[in-house]
């Protein structure tokens, strides 16, 4: 005799979802309208061939909080009198590390300005501040 199991539910929410279509059983994870953090729930089988109790299939999934990235101060003066007068920003991205670039314009379209991103920086983002010299 040939057993045949189906994922019969899948309990945790709207977010999970089981489906079967021999041999392959699909479990899904929906994330949107989901809060960060972690989440439970369970696929249970059920025997369609024989009594047999159900097997539930517990799992957990974490959603990771929105990466973020902030900048501070969010403007700079720069005064003519003083030619090579470096300023600094500090980037800061959150919980999560993110890859980020540095790029400079100014209104009058003159490159009269640079930025330069620290090494140190490129290791750190997501710790600590990284803090570009303009």
């Amino acid at each position: 005799m040939v057993r045949r199991w189906w994922p019969a539910l899948a309990e945790g929410g709207k977010w999970l979802s089981a489906s079967l279509s021999p041999p392959n059983l699909s479990i899904s994870v929906n994330p949107v309208g989901l809060a960060p953090g972690d989440y439970t729930g369970a696929v249970t089988f059920v025997s369609t061939t024989a009594y047999s109790p159900p097997i539930p299939v517990g799992l957990t999934v974490y959603k990771a909080p929105a990466p973020s990235l902030s900048v501070n101060p969010t403007s700079l003066v720069f005064d003519s009198s003083c030619s090579y007068c470096d300023q600094t920003l500090t980037l800061t991205t959150g919980d999560i590390a993110l890859d980020f670039s540095v790029s400079v314009s100014t209104v009058d379209g003159y490159d009269w300005l640079d930025a330069y991103l620290p090494q140190s920086a490129q290791t750190t983002a997501g710790v600590t501040p990284a803090q570009p010299l303009l």
